[in-house]
């Protein structure tokens, strides 16, 4: 045993003695060394992280236009038959007066949009209250991860956390200029969109539909999060 425990040790020793040996990459090019897809034509990077989120179990199209969105959404909606739809404040949804449109073609839904602007405890707890009986959410997203299907959200004025986190599905509609290849690159747009005396109080990244197993391996969705996890991808450059 004793000399197994040596030999084993060993090589660790000689292992980790051959990475302090290696020259570690500088700051200007270590974002290459994160992830493979710095080296993927960026025209593709939206199928990249359709394919990828798909992996993890989210539900990502491609949509040529804002038209085709609307008509995502509402059959969407009726096939799964969801009643009480909430909708944030990104510009993307407010642009496009998501709550306007769908409200004149689904009137049996209740819309509602989510005030997260007075900082009020009474108003944010009557939020939290009325998103955890939520079907659906829909937001915009600050960017987008290709190499991992990975949706990034930061609290703000706009979007509180819950909005994403607490419906039974969360929907969020981003323009495929908003996908980055890999975290490196997704974090320093956003340290760039940040004033030094702003920070939001939380980014939440989502990659694929909340997901935990117990010790037995008994998998449980939507035990921290929504249960479907939905992405379209507009090919129009619009935020």
């Amino acid at each position: 045993m004793n000399a197994s425990r040596t030999e084993i040790l060993g090589r660790i020793r000689r292992s980790l003695d051959g990475l302090n040996r290696q020259q570690a990459p500088t700051k200007s090019d270590s974002s290459k060394f994160l992830f493979a897809s710095d080296f993927v034509d960026l025209s593709r990077i939206a199928q990249r992280f359709k394919v990828e989120s798909n992996c993890v179990g989210g539900e990502t199209e491609i949509c040529p236009n804002i038209d085709s969105v609307f008509q995502f959404i509402k059959s969407l909606i009726r096939d799964s038959g969801y009643k009480n739809i909430a909708v944030s404040n990104h510009n993307i949804c407010v642009d496009n007066q998501i709550i306007q449109k769908l409200s004149v073609d689904l009137p049996e839904i209740t819309f509602f949009n989510e005030n997260n602007e007075s900082g009020d405890h009474l108003q944010h707890s009557s939020n939290t209250h009325r998103l955890a009986q939520t079907d659906l959410s829909i937001t915009g997203v600050d960017c987008l991860i290709a190499d991992s299907g990975t949706i990034i959200l930061t609290s703000k004025p706009e979007a509180s956390r819950q909005i994403s986190l607490l419906p039974t599905a969360h929907l969020a509609i981003a323009s495929i200029n908003q996908i980055y290849p890999n975290l490196s690159t997704a974090l320093e747009y956003l340290q760039s969109t940040w004033a030094t005396d702003h920070y939001p109080t939380a980014i939440t990244l989502i990659t694929g539909p909340s997901r935990t197993a117990d010790i037995e391996k008994v998998l449980i969705k939507g035990a921290h999060g929504p249960v479907r996890q939905l992405a379209l991808l507009i090919e129009d450059e619009i935020r």
